[in-house]
């Protein structure tokens, strides 16, 4: 195997990820069964037209396909999908800022249940936590519909673009005021 031999894994893994063989997946990309072949072993590359092609047809990027990411999905609605992807996101939020995670157990009428807490150490996502608990609380109880909720999301987003403090301080560098949230502001 040469120098392409992650875009052969990933090729591979994503051919089974589609539950496909090899002479399906090559035809839903357009190439021979033969090419494919050549190319999940390494003997051979793609184009950068048939790399464009398969990304677009699989709804993968090209970074990962060569191996430069990680992050598999073009669409961020489809980058969770599984629990593995969920787990992934935790490990790399625990790279950037200090947590702490909880099991909590508890009983109701069903049986014995668990639930997972995550303790934030940082002042930034304390703050967004608080206000997007009551967020949820008034999508959860329609006062605010789907919209709205999306309104208020973005407009978090955009308020919260700015870098993360080093991994071991405990206090970000930006300060979020309570009057940098205003009611104005607020989608309802």
């Amino acid at each position: 195997m040469g120098e392409f031999e992650i875009l052969g894994t990933r090729l591979k893994l994503l051919r089974k990820r589609l539950k496909v063989n090899q002479i399906e997946f090559s035809k839903m990309i357009g190439i021979s069964s033969a090419t494919l072949s050549a190319y999940e072993t390494g003997v051979k590359n793609p184009s950068l037209a048939v790399l464009k092609n398969i990304a677009e047809t699989c709804n993968v990027s090209i970074d990962w396909l060569c191996g430069l990411s990680d992050k598999e999905s073009l669409s961020n609605n489809d980058s969770i999908k599984t629990y593995s992807d969920i787990i992934k996101m935790l490990v790399e939020i625990e790279k950037h800022i200090r947590t702490n995670c909880n099991i909590l157990f508890y009983d109701n009428p069903d049986g014995r249940h668990a639930a997972g807490e995550i303790i934030f150490y940082d002042e930034i996502m304390a703050h967004f936590v608080e206000n997007w608990e009551k967020m949820i609380n008034l999508h959860l109880s329609n006062t605010i519909d789907d919209n709205l909720y999306s309104l208020w999301t973005n407009q978090q987003l955009d308020l919260y673009r700015f870098d993360l403090p080093n991994r071991n301080s405990s206090i970000s560098n930006h300060k979020i005021d309570d009057d940098e949230i205003d009611d104005d502001d607020l989608p309802f």
